[in-house]
């Protein structure tokens, strides 16, 4: 039996190698190539979410107005949304103030719900659209 086995691994002939080191630099190919597309994927996640920090100035039974007391970069208006509690709202600069669409530390904001009440505790949430991030959440006072 012994034998067998000892004959059956003389009579084997190994890869050639030429196909060996074709095999290896197929698979050392195909790893870079693998490893280079996992890792330029990671370079890359959409547009970075700028900073936001607002502080209430006034409440209204339908709107709350917020003055801007820190931005990391200005943001278009149109690139944000906001949220009162589960509710869609409209987010607006004031017009006497800003005619430029961006909001800018110490601009107001001002978000108005276009049916209904705004109650004291309510959530009020802005999120900046291109990112998806919330960018502010707050309780109303």
């Amino acid at each position: 039996m012994i034998r067998k086995i000892r004959g059956w691994i003389k009579d084997k002939a190994g890869v050639s190698p030429i196909i060996a080191i074709i095999l290896m630099v197929a698979i050392t190919v195909v790893l870079a190539a693998t490893i280079y597309v996992w890792v330029s994927g990671m370079g890359k996640s959409g547009s970075a979410a700028p900073s936001l920090s607002l502080v209430q100035y006034t409440k209204g039974n339908n709107y709350v107005v917020y003055l801007v007391s820190g931005v990391s970069e200005s943001i278009d208006i149109d690139d944000l949304s906001a949220l009162v509690g589960t509710s869609s709202a409209s987010i607006t600069l004031d017009s006497d103030q800003n005619s430029n669409g961006m909001v800018d530390a110490r601009d107001y904001v001002n978000i108005t719900l276009s049916s209904g009440t705004i109650p004291v505790g309510d959530s009020i949430t802005i999120i900046h659209k291109p990112s998806g991030t919330v960018i502010f959440n707050a309780k109303v006072k």
